[in-house]
């Protein structure tokens, strides 16, 4: 939410998504980012219910930097320096990871290799 204390002009935000990939060492193995859609943050609370997007994780991943901030645009009209005050406020986030299914063949090697060892214990019996 936003308040224009002073001068006119056009106040605007987004909400921004970041992530980085990080290895074992700490380093950076790659980022992403999204950002909302934009909102007139003087008109009221926003809330969105369904931001959200996907990202590749890079092999080698040991774990992920996640950010939530806003981007915030002033622009004041001619001769008018715009004041405004942010109050900006995050609840409920949560960053969900989706993990890839099995390789077909890596899943059907893993079906056959399961029906040999119930054979084998079958003729065991």
């Amino acid at each position: 939410m936003a308040q224009v204390l002073a001068g006119s002009g056009q106040v605007g935000a987004s909400p921004v998504a970041y992530l980085e990939f990080r290895d074992e060492a700490d380093q950076i193995l790659g980022t992403a980012f999204e950002t909302g859609p934009a909102i007139d943050p003087t008109a009221g609370l926003a809330v969105f219910d369904d931001l959200g997007y996907e990202a590749p994780v890079p092999a080698g991943t040991a774990f992920i930097v996640f950010a939530l901030h806003d981007n915030i645009t002033l622009m004041s009209d001619p001769g008018n320096q715009l004041q405004v005050r942010f109050v900006t406020r995050l609840d409920d986030a949560y960053l969900a990871l989706t993990l890839p299914e099995a390789e077909p063949a890596a899943a059907g090697a893993a079906a056959l290799a399961a029906l040999a060892a119930y054979a084998a214990a079958r003729r065991r019996r």
